[in-house]
């Protein structure tokens, strides 16, 4: 069974506040017997559990790069190679593009909401071509190399599905299961 507080591979900085938790909880033995190769950095984590979350997205974000994210190759490659020009629409060209992003922007952005919206426009104006939430998400995407790192939500919307709590099964706030009964999906 594995056990979160015996992770062997934190490393405290002396000195730090995970050197010092590791120092108090080591017991009288522990200091009679004192070697650096022996010591035991797994002692450092906290047996409270809020605590233990805290530390264990510090060493997320410690362990963090490039590579082992939620980014996918596309977007990696896109911090890497970001436009090389500013972003310029066109006033009449791109007159249709300018009223979707400005829907956008302004508040719009929740897909229901936003293609309630365009629904209703296009019952006015049926000339118009605007873009569908998803058609303006991907056109964000191409025209600006931004995009979105989506992580659900417990039902409650207490946390998100992210870090340790990845492969939790029920909310740590709310005690709620995080799958729903009837679909079976988060």
């Amino acid at each position: 069974v594995y056990n979160r507080l015996q992770d062997p591979q934190i490393q405290p900085k002396r000195g730090s506040l995970d050197d010092l938790a590791l120092q108090n909880q080591r017991s009288s033995e522990d200091f009679e017997n004192d070697d650096d190769d022996n010591k035991d950095p797994a002692a450092a984590y906290s047996q409270v559990e809020d605590v233990w979350i805290v530390q264990q997205f510090i060493k997320a974000l410690k362990n963090a790069d490039i590579n082992n994210g939620d980014l996918f190759p596309d977007a990696v490659n896109n911090l890497f190679n970001p436009p090389k020009y500013p972003l310029e629409l066109d006033n009449e060209v791109d007159v249709d593009l300018i009223e979707c992003l400005q829907l956008f922007f302004h508040g719009h952005n929740s897909a229901k909401h936003y293609n309630q919206t365009i629904h209703d426009l296009k019952m006015h104006h049926p000339e118009d071509d605007l873009l569908s939430f998803d058609q303006l998400k991907h056109t964000i995407w191409q025209l600006t190399g931004i995009t979105p790192i989506i992580n659900d939500m417990f039902p409650n919307s207490c946390l998100a599905y992210t870090g340790p709590l990845r492969e939790w099964n029920s909310c740590h706030c709310c005690g709620q299961d995080c799958l729903d009964p009837v679909t079976g999906k988060a």
